[in-house]
């Protein structure tokens, strides 16, 4: 599907970079760690490497570390799911929320 879409359009949904594109980049930007060959879509090679040149999106994933993720590529990923914590700001599992 996003080979397609994005042979038709710059960005997964729209003419312009919208939550669809924040959406999918994680789950496409780890390939390499799935054995993923990018080579044979070009439009989505182009895709990735256009939305991972972002600044918010190296930003982000230059912030990874501190949230227990470790290097995979490019990006950033979480060890295993267990390693995620809800330290977000918020109430903690099992608090009251005020």
């Amino acid at each position: 599907m996003p080979e397609q879409r994005l042979a038709e359009q710059p960005y997964v949904a729209a003419e312009r970079h919208t939550v669809a594109d924040i959406t999918c980049y994680p789950w496409i930007a780890p390939h390499e760690r799935l054995r993923q060959n990018l080579e044979d879509f070009p439009h989505l090679k182009r895709w990735l490497t256009q939305i991972g040149a972002r600044p918010a999106t190296v930003r982000a994933y230059g912030r990874a570390p501190q949230f227990g993720a470790q290097s995979v590529g490019a990006v950033q990923t979480p060890q295993t799911p267990t390693d995620q914590t809800a330290a977000c700001g918020g109430p903690q599992p099992g608090e009251p929320v005020r």
